[in-house]
Parts: structure tokens; C-alpha cells; sequence
């Protein structure tokens, strides 16, 4: 035997020798092939071996093993990343008594209007409750849409004739009625804000 030669009888993972030692297999080829069962003679290996076949084959299989490891890896940077997520930071500085914040003073026409809140019978009114004004509007559309019959579907297609054009420019008024009813209630909307 040689310096740095491989041993004779020893073949590559990928083959599989036969029970009498005269043919091979090659998995990574028959995996590709609709016929898995191609046994050749032993001695044509080499050729088969440089063949396009088993370069293409081998190509794939480098390529699949890369892939399934740039998986495992990024699922185990993942994994690592998932871990350092939640990372317990030590306590710098423990206060011994809570700190007490300074209350500010109340100046004297503050305390006045406090004082004088306090003992009237008022009610404080901040002004025009925009969620009920809003609800109460939108109930309005609601009620003006039913009373133009928009929202009821029933009657949009004709029994006798579905393609029937003056439905159609129906449909198309409707849809101009409903689209400025939202615009109105849009604008009163917005303006109540102001």
C-alpha cells in the first residue's frame, strides 16, 4: 500500500457493496432515478464516479446538507437568542428609605377657587359630550337610510330581468344618497370638534 492512498476495499459512504462483492450501489444516484435498484460492476466505479449522473447527484445531496444545516443553525441561534431574551440585570443601587417628593404649594387664587368649588352646589360641565353627540347623529343616518329603504337588498335585482339598466342607475342613486350621507356625517362630525 502506498504513502497517503486509501485502502483498496474502502468505498465512499454513499456505496453499497453487494453480498458477493462484485457490484456496487450508488444511494446518491438512485435516490434520483426511477429505477432504485441499479447495481454496476465494482470496477466501474471510477467511470461512474466522473459521470455527469453522480456529479449532478452529488451536487444536489451538498446542497440539501447545506441548506439542512443553515436550518439547524439558525434555529439554534434562534434557540440562543430566545434564551438571552429574558436576561436577569443585577440591581445597581437598593434605596434604603422611599424618597419623598416635594408637594408644591398651591398658589392663593388656586386655594380660592378650590375653596369656592368646593362649598357651591354646582356641577362642574366641561361642555358638549362629543360621544353622545356622535351616537345620537349616527343614529339619525341610520334611521334617515331606513326611511329611504337603502339598506334593505331585496329589491336591488329584478326577477324578471337581472340585467335590467334602469336598476341599475336605482342602485347607482342609491349609492350616491348613501355616500352623501356619510359625507354629512363626516362634516358634522369634524365640526363638532372644533
Amino acid at each position: 500500500m502506498g504513502r497517503g492512498r486509501k485502502p483498496k476495499n474502502e468505498l465512499p459512504k454513499f456505496i453499497k457493496l453487494s453480498d458477493d462483492g462484485k457490484r456496487v450501489q450508488c444511494m446518491l444516484c438512485n435516490m434520483g432515478q426511477r429505477h432504485r435498484n441499479m447495481w454496476i460492476l465494482k470496477d466501474s466505479l471510477p467511470s461512474h464516479l466522473k459521470s455527469d449522473l453522480h456529479v449532478t447527484s452529488l451536487s444536489a445531496e451538498q446542497e440539501k446538507d447545506t441548506i439542512h444545516k443553515a436550518v439547524e443553525h439558525s434555529m439554534e441561534e434562534e434557540h440562543e437568542s430566545e434564551e438571552n431574551k429574558f436576561v436577569v440585570l443585577p440591581l445597581m443601587f437598593v434605596p434604603s428609605a422611599p424618597v419623598a417628593h416635594p408637594v408644591q404649594k398651591r398658589s392663593l387664587e388656586e386655594q380660592e377657587m378650590w375653596d369656592n368649588y368646593a362649598g357651591s352646589t354646582e356641577i362642574f360641565d366641561p361642555g358638549i359630550d362629543h360621544l353622545a353627540t356622535s351616537m345620537d347623529e349616527r343614529e339619525r343616518l341610520e334611521q334617515e337610510a331606513i326611511n329611504l329603504d337603502i339598506w334593505d337588498c331585496s329589491n336591488l335585482v329584478s326577477a324578471e330581468d337581472p340585467n335590467d339598466m334602469q336598476l341599475l342607475f336605482d342602485e347607482l342613486e342609491q349609492d350616491d344618497i348613501m355616500m352623501e350621507l356619510l359625507q354629512n356625517a363626516h362634516m358634522c362630525y369634524s365640526n363638532a370638534h372644533l
